[in-house]
């Protein structure tokens, strides 16, 4: 018997699928975000994570679950027209990532339904849907500790 697969090899559906960032969690050393005039850094020391302005130790579980969102988002599309970014004109926040080789910054425009994340180091243009977005721009208090 032999199984024939098909390989779908057009680019536009290849990066469809596509990691945005492609950087590992364990890498990253330094998250800032910015919504509107909020500005939180997140820094990661000896498996800890803080609070840069404060210094407050933040919930390890939910900073976790917040690098793992990073690590792994994906683009609901990419747009290859770059005046298709006219359409997505107002920012509404900023994630910045310093990790072991490098860094990487998302600006994230307001669409009608869904905004654009344009990736600093290429320019590269995608669509993402807005509650996705809305919960990359969380501000420092979802990552507090909770108190006992």
């Amino acid at each position: 018997v032999v199984l024939e697969t098909m390989v779908d090899t057009n680019p536009q559906n290849l990066w469809d699928k596509s990691l945005i960032l492609g950087l590992k969690k364990d890498e990253v050393q330094k998250v800032t975000i910015k919504n509107g005039s909020s500005l939180d850094t997140i820094i990661k020391e000896s498996n800890k994570y803080y609070l840069e302005s404060t210094r407050k130790e933040l919930d390890a579980t939910k900073a976790d679950e917040y690098l793992t969102a990073l690590e792994n988002l994906q683009a609901d599309k990419i747009i290859t027209d770059k005046k298709e970014k006219k359409n997505y004109s107002r920012l509404i926040g900023e994630i910045s990532i310093a990790y072991a080789n490098g860094s990487e910054t998302l600006k994230i425009y307001s669409g009608k339904s869904e905004n654009l994340i344009e990736r600093g180091s290429d320019g590269g243009i995608f669509t993402l849907s807005s509650t996705l977005t809305t919960n990359l721009l969380k501000p420092q208090s979802e990552f507090m500790k909770t108190p006992q």
